[in-house]
């Protein structure tokens, strides 16, 4: 009997500690999410419209794992560590300060990059689609389709090129802290999956916020927005790039 009442009151110790553990993690998680929705409000309603809460369950499939562990990667390691290898070793490493034949080099990656991954390719087709539905708006010329297209099409090639300096910036900060710094198989595996997520991460939040501004904008022009307020929009948005 006394060995009994001590599993008894071991047993509710224990869920004393679960239950005080549980309203640990729910206050932590409302608190985050109340700063997600403070920092970006839009694509925070977007998302719980579309998708609720999300749970432990669904974080733990994300698709960029299958995409990314299903993807050949081999033909991108030996590219991204040649063209690592043409980079200016010292002063900053820009896309407006690269030396030409450099600039043509990281153009000619970025061309094979979208070339040889579909997800990369789609992903640019729907940020050129999304920029253009969003400029039409305010320029309804169908003879100014195509050339939006292809000025969204080159936001996007430098917005890659971007995110392939940053992977290069990288590991060449680790090249001057480590001197012979040794780049096994499974580290430049590392560094190209890095760079390949962190470009599908940015087409595709970049394609998402194209879309919320175009609903919002659609909702606002439905309303009693003034030509002015259209046409001072238009002006303030249309040279905005991807320029470093």
């Amino acid at each position: 009997d006394t060995f009994a009442e001590r599993i008894k009151e071991y047993c509710e110790a224990k869920q004393r500690a679960k239950e005080h553990l549980s309203a640990i993690t729910d206050e932590m998680i409302d608190e985050f999410e109340k700063y997600m929705e403070h920092l970006h409000p839009q694509e925070y309603r977007r998302l719980r419209e579309a998708f609720g809460r999300i749970t432990d369950d669904e974080l733990g499939t994300s698709p960029l794992d299958s995409v990314v562990g299903a993807m050949k990667i081999a033909p991108f390691i030996s590219r991204l560590f040649a063209l690592k290898e043409k980079m200016p070793k010292k002063g900053r490493l820009y896309y407006k300060l690269l030396p030409e034949d450099v600039k043509a080099e990281l153009d000619a990656f970025v061309a094979f990059l979208k070339e040889n991954n579909e997800y990369i390719r789609n992903l640019v087709q729907d940020y050129a689609e999304s920029k253009t539905r969003l400029a039409m708006l305010y320029d309804t010329d169908p003879a100014h389709i195509k050339e939006q297209q292809e000025k969204a099409v080159a936001e996007a090639d430098k917005l890659i090129a971007n995110k392939i300096l940053d992977v290069i910036r990288t590991m060449l900060c680790k090249d001057r802290e480590v001197q012979s710094f040794e780049y096994t198989e499974a580290r430049k595996a590392y560094f190209t999956e890095q760079m390949i997520c962190e470009i599908l991460i940015a087409l595709e939040q970049t394609a998402m916020s194209l879309d919320m501004e175009y609903d919002d904008r659609q909702k606002a022009m439905s309303t009693d927005l003034s030509k002015a307020a259209r046409k001072e929009w238009y002006l303030r948005h249309k040279d905005k790039g991807m320029e470093p």
